[in-house]
């Protein structure tokens, strides 16, 4: 049975329950294949799939829940960093780092051999590594001095509360351990929509300093690093 035919034998037929499931499957189809216009054929209707998604039920809280917006661009994450600027980020991350490491909200590309704790569950089932916990960064369910490195990757930027972030990451280090934290210069729009608008680099290199870290930032082709240790 073709989807035109099935179409009309549920909208034909009195059972509104199955009218309304179709109804937003379909739509529901509609924003999955709009996301995939954005993310792969240059598309920037950002606000037509705002729309949409408010017409579907179980994106009713979508873009401001975290975890949903994740899950949803997970199958997309991986691709959008070329190899080259993966080897970058993965040396950087090798000549800083030493011990047991914490990758914070690592997303579905694995760089380092480490913990890494995303929010997103889809994201870490995208997520090649065996050590994976799926955790909110600002209730990292470890014990204090956990971990003798940390890194967190493009993720700061969308952090709510970042004095919690950096209080929560200096927890589970040791002291003396190295922290590498990565942004890029701009970020896709759809991704604006998840981003915290009050983050600069500016501010959080200040926060890092005020918790005990000391904080040198280095720029390499349109990324910025800033390379931490804590120091108190």
């Amino acid at each position: 049975m073709d989807l035109e035919t099935l179409r009309k034998r549920i909208f034909d037929s009195e059972d509104d329950s199955a009218k309304k499931q179709f109804s937003q499957e379909l739509l529901m189809d509609g924003f999955t294949d709009k996301l995939h216009d954005i993310n792969f054929h240059g598309s920037k209707d950002v606000d037509g799939l705002k729309e949409l998604a408010e017409k579907i039920d179980l994106l009713s809280d979508w873009p401001e829940n975290q975890e949903k917006f994740w899950d949803l661009e997970a199958a997309f994450w991986y691709r959008r960093i070329d190899d080259t600027t993966k080897n970058m980020i993965s040396k950087e991350i090798a000549e800083n780092t030493s011990g047991k490491i914490l990758n914070i909200g690592s997303g579905s590309v694995p760089y380092t051999d480490s913990v890494n704790v995303d929010l997103s569950f889809e994201m870490l089932n995208w997520n090649p590594s065996i050590n994976k916990v799926q955790a909110d960064a600002l209730s990292l369910p470890f014990k204090d001095n956990s971990f003798d490195s940390a890194v967190a990757l493009f993720v700061a930027n969308y952090i709510t509360d970042l004095d919690l972030f950096v209080s929560e990451i200096k927890r589970v280090l040791n002291k003396n351990s190295a922290l590498i934290i990565v942004q890029g210069r701009s970020i896709h729009p759809l991704h604006k929509l998840a981003e915290n608008k009050y983050f600069s680099i500016t501010s959080l290199a200040g926060l890092l300093r005020r918790y005990g870290f000391s904080v040198r930032q280095i720029e390499k082709e349109n990324l910025i690093f800033l390379r931490c240790k804590r120091v108190i």
